[in-house]
């Protein structure tokens, strides 16, 4: 687990979140904990846990559309400042990400 400086002191107040994978998103996750004082305890889960843990506790975890894993659960996003480029091309990932279409192509 790592715990953002909002809740370090006491993790007890760490609110958890989990992505999967080789750590999907989790430099941008720990960024904007940071960023925006938000008190997360984050951690890597395999994928048989990342997808069973959220349906079980109430917790934060990374999630993309078109997955279906947590569909049944009607996720929120949370919503940060719109994408900038040049903020991301530095490496700051703290506004969204840039919104990648999601088309299907066939002739």
């Amino acid at each position: 687990w790592w715990f953002s400086p909002a809740c370090r002191a006491d993790p007890r107040t760490c609110v958890p979140a989990i992505t999967t994978g080789d750590g999907w998103f989790l430099d941008a996750m720990m960024q904007r904990a940071a960023a925006f004082n938000m008190p997360l305890a984050l951690a890597v889960a395999t994928q048989d846990t990342y997808a069973a843990v959220p349906k079980t506790l109430d917790m934060l975890f990374y999630w993309w559309v078109p997955d279906i894993t947590f569909v049944d659960l009607r996720p929120m996003p949370v919503k940060f400042p719109d994408h900038d480029k040049a903020l991301w091309d530095s490496g700051n990932m703290i506004t969204d990400a840039a919104k990648v279409p999601c088309r299907k192509w066939a002739s």
